[in-house]
């Protein structure tokens, strides 16, 4: 059971990181390595939320400045 648990909780990271960095790219192009590395690296809940903080963000600026304060 732990096995299927830590694969789950795996996939649902990859997935929502994966979203992240797509909605990320779309609203503001290709994204700078050192930002790709920052993001790769927030839990998953971080990255839940900073696909929600996206939607008020008009630049990677803000991006990075949200993962500053909350990772």
């Amino acid at each position: 059971m732990q096995i299927v648990n830590q694969w789950e909780e795996r996939a649902a990271k990859r997935t929502a990181l994966a979203l992240v960095t797509r909605q990320l790219q779309h609203k503001f192009g290709e994204l700078p390595v050192r930002l790709r590395g920052q993001i790769e690296k927030l839990p998953q809940e971080k990255l839940e939320a900073l696909g929600e903080a996206i939607l008020d963000f008009t630049g990677k600026q803000e991006t990075q400045a949200w993962i500053r304060r909350e990772a």
